[in-house]
């Protein structure tokens, strides 16, 4: 909660100007409808040195689900530049948002969906879910194992580990609609060769979701979802979107969450806390903050 509250309201945030260099894959530069190639998660590294941050994106014309690394070595005010590109999925070629818990990076890639086949309500649901070791941001390693979703898309994913050591993975369908909470059942206290082997614990519908009886109590249509653990072992999540379907406004919401019980048949309580509105300085209006990649080198 105290990082959140650290975070001004409706404050101006600067836009990040990223030089793409030539290893950055094609089709991003398009920049009209319908945005077949975009980002839609950004997250930082937690680093000593250099301001680190990756970028989920969604790779149409590669037909790869792809994750960037991007370096600010003159910090924020200076550009940044793309230090890696990783081809994250060949099968699945949107990759959504992402999170970060400790030196492990989460990111879900689902098959993508046409303006036509969302309209008509015709989109697939599968996915699947990437995990990396980030402990040298520079250099990602792809860790050697999954989480295969036949049923249902991965527009979102989180992670964070338990009071008892094991990890728990938080994975959203369409708009954040729904979710699904898995629990590693091998005590390895940490993500690394071994197989955690993540189980389905729970499932949840945001008409679940506990007001208090506040009007302005919502779940939205979040592109980014990121698990925080209080250091009394209190699990918060926050989900940043934008309203309108993307014409809207950036917001980032508070909500605390509880897994009731441990194993299968476990069940998921999240009530609405705060939120806040944010807004970019420079950036365009006309873009939602999860679909723009603005020419090549500016990300807001």
């Amino acid at each position: 909660r105290v990082a959140y509250d650290r975070i001004p309201a409706d404050t101006h945030g600067r836009d990040l100007q990223i030089k793409v260099g030539k290893s950055f894959p094609k089709g991003y530069n398009r920049g009209h409808m319908p945005y077949s190639e975009h980002f839609q998660g950004v997250c930082r590294a937690r680093t000593d040195g250099d301001m680190t941050f990756f970028l989920a994106g969604s790779g149409l014309t590669e037909q790869r689900g792809h994750l960037f690394a991007s370096e600010f070595p003159g910090g924020p005010g200076e550009p940044g530049e793309i230090t890696d590109v990783e081809r994250v999925d060949a099968t699945y070629d949107h990759c959504g948002g992402l999170s970060i818990h400790g030196s492990y990076l989460v990111v879900g890639c689902e098959v993508g969906c046409t303006i036509a086949e969302r309209l008509a309500g015709n989109c697939e649901l599968r996915s699947t879910v990437h995990f990396y070791d980030i402990a040298d941001p520079a250099a990602p390693k792809r860790l050697p194992f999954i989480v295969n979703r036949t049923a249902n898309s991965a527009g979102a994913s989180a992670l964070a580990q338990d009071v008892d050591g094991s990890f728990l993975l938080l994975v959203a369908g369409w708009d954040s609609a729904n979710l699904d909470l898995y629990r590693s059942t091998v005590d390895t206290g940490i993500l690394g060769e071994e197989d955690p082997r993540f189980k389905l614990i729970a499932n949840w519908t945001k008409d679940s979701l506990i007001t208090s009886g506040r009007s302005t109590a919502v779940f939205g249509q979040y592109q980014n979802l990121n698990l925080l653990q209080q250091t009394d072992g209190q699990l918060f999540l926050i989900g940043t979107y934008r309203t309108y379907g993307g014409l809207g406004f950036d917001y980032m919401d508070l909500f605390k969450f509880d897994v009731l019980g441990a194993g299968e048949g476990s069940a998921m309580q999240i009530e609405h806390l705060d939120s806040k509105r944010l807004n970019c300085k420079g950036c365009s209006d006309l873009l939602p903050v999860q679909v723009a990649a603005i020419g090549f080198t500016i990300l807001c």
